[in-house]
This record gives structure tokens, sequence and C-alpha cells, in this order.
């Protein structure tokens, strides 16, 4: 029998690329169109989590979801929490998974029964048991979760699997977790998780860090994780032959398929309410036309970010993360969908910590180890680049010189020009889930704590409240005319 999985669609229903606004390659109603043709009755179809998340499908969190609708038009039959599903209050949530006609599942959760734990289902004299897991770095946004956390998945499997193991044939895993630890923490990684545990998967469907894996294995533990924003759909297949289980995985890539046109005609009413939301011009921009290499060079964009963050959050430093190096924008009128594009985590919030003159300055050493030297030539770090999400931050309402051949600052001093000390007390407003990575053990603060003074989406402050999206928006819109107007004005200077 067959097993189809999804992971990580993020929202990417319709064949279209909101951040570009052209026609796109991939999306559900291309996974659609492979099950059309691979699909058996017999078959069943999961997904993996980080769902209702990402190219403006959270708009539709507490109304009619385009995303679920989808999933019941296709048949779902179960659906595991991510760790995006969590970014809204557990009633948001769970008025969305009511309306799911499949199982919403998570084994590690604590203060929720919304969520099925397993699920046993019979296949061509198989019984299957489905587990679904989420990474517990969901912890580290608890600041918007205060009524439930998640927890240790190796303990929860262990207290689980040795009940269930004489009633199943086939274990299957659906993790949202990559192959290895998150932020170096234990058990948020499927190969820990699988090493740690007492009774064996049989298959493990991974997620979260967005890699397309077809088959590997992890002791006899075939593993398999299908990308994400629907490039592929894994197609997992299990057969007893002589008492035995067979098992195999590939991969089924969307590109290679049109989209379905009755899903098309489902999704298409939210698809041209998501063009016209996105479409709305949210401010101007003046002194922006021009070429910036935004990862190597001050310019516009760099503050803009900066004032949007102290706007209402104000701190003595700021870091953030651009995903492009040298975006396209111009003066003129800037939409959500272009500010989507310079922004791309939906989530993201500002977070505003206490630092020493010390912490920053190894801070900023680690992010510019983002590059490297090879043959004499400039290049991105070959680690730095595996990681999930781009790793050079950058800094705003500070000055300096950083020389990137010999790791050496010079020249730090705060906007009001006095030198930042080793020994100085700082503010410093940044994502949360970067300054977790930083404190980790694999991270250049680690073993330091940092007080947590405030963040943008679990309080207001100075009357405003929200993601990094939301703030710019209300930053533009307080400005006279919705005009940002770049002074020229230059705070550092990268050597290379």
């Amino acid at each position: 029998m067959k097993i189809f999985a999804t992971t990580d669609i993020h929202g990417q229903l319709y064949p279209y690329n909101y951040k570009t606004l052209t026609p796109h390659d991939a999306s559900l109603c291309h996974v659609a169109t492979i099950l059309n043709h691979f699909k058996e009755p017999s078959s069943l179809l999961v997904d993996n989590g980080d769902l209702i998340v990402g190219n403006f499908a959270e708009n539709f969190i507490g109304s009619e979801n385009p995303a679920v609708r989808a999933f019941n038009a296709m048949s779902y039959d179960i659906w595991n929490m991510g760790n995006h599903e969590f970014n809204f209050s557990l009633k948001d949530l769970a008025a969305t998974t009511e309306a799911f006609h499949g199982t919403a599942m998570i084994l590690n959760i604590q203060g929720s029964r919304d969520f099925v734990p397993y699920k046993i289902v019979e296949r061509e004299g198989l019984r299957l048991c489905f587990i679904g897991l989420c990474t517990t770095m969901v912890n580290s946004f608890k600041d918007s979760l205060r009524d439930f956390h998640l927890t240790d998945p190796v303990a929860a499997l262990n207290q689980l699997m040795p009940q269930l193991e004489s009633s199943v044939d086939v274990f299957i895993g659906l993790f949202h977790n990559g192959l290895y630890n998150e932020n170096a923490m234990p058990n948020t990684g499927v190969w820990d998780i699988l090493e740690n545990i007492d009774v064996p998967f049989d298959v493990v469907i991974a997620g979260h860090t967005h890699e397309a894996i077809s088959s590997l294995y992890i002791g006899n533990t075939l593993v398999t994780q299908p990308g994400a924003y629907g490039h592929s759909v894994a197609m997992i297949e299990l057969d007893r032959v002589n008492g035995k289980l067979e098992k195999s995985a590939r991969l089924i890539y969307s590109r290679d398929y049109a989209p379905d046109p009755n899903l098309m005609t489902i999704i298409e009413p939210y698809h041209k309410e998501i063009l016209q939301r996105i479409s709305k011009v949210i401010g101007h921009l003046q002194n922006f036309d021009g070429v910036y290499n935004y990862d190597l060079e001050d310019g516009p964009l760099i503050h803009l970010m900066t004032d949007i963050f102290r706007a209402y959050y104000p701190a003595d430093v700021v870091a953030f993360q651009l995903d492009f190096a040298i975006p396209t924008l111009t003066d003129g009128p800037l939409t959500r969908s272009q500010f989507a594009e310079i922004y791309t985590y939906t989530g993201g919030e500002v977070s505003i910590y206490d630092i020493t003159g010390a912490d920053l300055m190894e801070y900023m050493k680690w992010s510019y180890r983002y590059f490297t030297y090879n043959d004499g030539k400039l290049s991105v770090s070959k680690h730095r680049r595996n990681f999930k999400y781009k790793t050079l931050d950058l800094f705003g309402n500070i000055h300096f010189e950083f020389n990137i051949k010999t790791g050496g600052i010079s020249s730090l001093r705060t906007a009001s020009g006095h030198d930042i000390l080793p020994n100085d007390r700082l503010t410093i407003a940044m994502n949360s889930y970067r300054m977790n990575y930083l404190t980790s053990e694999r991270g250049p603060l680690h073993g330091r704590v940092f007080e947590k003074r405030h963040t943008s989406t679990a309080e207001p402050l100075h009357g405003f409240y929200g993601s990094i999206r939301t703030l710019a928006e209300q930053y533009l819109a307080s400005l006279p005319n919705a005009t940002y107007t770049y002074d020229g004005t230059l705070n550092f200077t990268i050597h290379y």
C-alpha cells in the first residue's frame, strides 16, 4: 500500500508567487494532480505541518481557511502540527483544526486536548500506527503561548510506544523536525530522537527544515522528507512479503505536473482576496533609487528597518536579517507584497534584550563569519549556507567598521557617537529565534543569559503590538504623507 506525504506547504495553495506576482510551478494544486496520477483506494494522505502560515494564508485564521478547505477537498487523512501552527492562540488553532475532516495530530503537547496523539489505521492487512511530533523549539516562543508547552518527544514516545507495540505492525512517525538537532537542543532532530527511543519506528516522515530527502536509513528506520511549498510529494510503499515488511520511499516533483483545475477553482476566490490585500500600498519611499548590496554596505533599506524597530521598541542597537542581498526597491509606492519579499519571516517579532558591549562584539563577529575566502575571492561559508535561514545579521543605530579578512571591529560607537566598550550595558532589538540560536550550545554566546524586556507579539509597547510586518505598516502610516525619506546617512563600512 502507498502513503503520500507533504510537509511545510506554508500556504502555497495556488500556483502563484505572491512576492514576485508571477505564476509558480509548485503548489498544493500541483500536489492534487500528482495524487490523481498515483493514489489508490487503499492509499493514505498525510501532512507534516506548517500549513497555515506563509503566502498570506495566515490572514484567514479565525475565518474559513482555504488551506483546510483544500485539504478536505483532497481527502487528507492526517494533519500533524508544525511549529507555525502555534503562531496563534490555541483557541484560533482549535477553530481551524475543527474544520478539518481528518485527524489533527500531535503527541508531545501539554495543556491542550484538541489534538489526537496517534492513530491506528488498517490497510491491506497492515495495522499502521501514525504518531505526530513537533519540535520543542516552539517553547522558545512561549511569550505568546502562555497556556501550553511541548514536551520532550523521547519521553512521550517511550511512554506510549511499548503500550502499542503488540497491536501494531508498522510504526510511522510524522516528525516536524529536521534530521539534526536544532540550535544544538537535544531531541529536536530526527536522528537524536530515533537513537534515544526504546521501540523503533519503521518509517519517519521528517519536516521543518525544508530539505528534500527521497530516502535514507537511520538504523532500520526509513526516513523521507518531501521538501516544502508543495515542490514535491513523498510516496512511501509498504508491503509484507513472507512475513517481512518491505518499504521504500521516493519523491515525486510538482514541476513535472500541471496544477489541478478543480482544486484551483476551489481556491481561486481566496487567491483573488489575497491579491487584493497584498496590492495595498502601505507607504511611499524617497531616495531609495540605486543598487545596494546590503550584505556588504549600508543603505536606505537598513535605515528603514532600523527605524521601524525603534519607532515602537527603542533600543541602543537593532539587528535583523534580510533574505536578499540586493532587493529591488525604488522611489515610489511600497506594497505589502514588496515588503513581504524584503522580510519573508511572517511571524517575525521584535524582542528587546539587555546585553553588554562584549556580547555585541561577539555577535557581530559571528555574523560576518557568514563570509569566507576561496582562492582569494569572497564567498559565503559552506557551513553557513546550510542553515535553514540566512545567518548574516545586519546592525542598525550604531557606527562601526568591520574587516572581513581580519574579523576585526573598529570605531564601534553608539548613534550619539560614544565609544562602545566591552563592559557597557546596552539594549538590543532583534528576533527571539536568532537570540535562541546565539545562546545555544553551538552559538557564539553559548551559556550566557539575557534578560528579555519586551516582545512585540506578546505585549504592546507605546500602544503598538504585532509582527515586524504589522509594525512596518503602522510606522509608514504614521509618517507625513506615509512617506519614508532616506537622508543619505551611512553608519558603517565593511572592508573585504
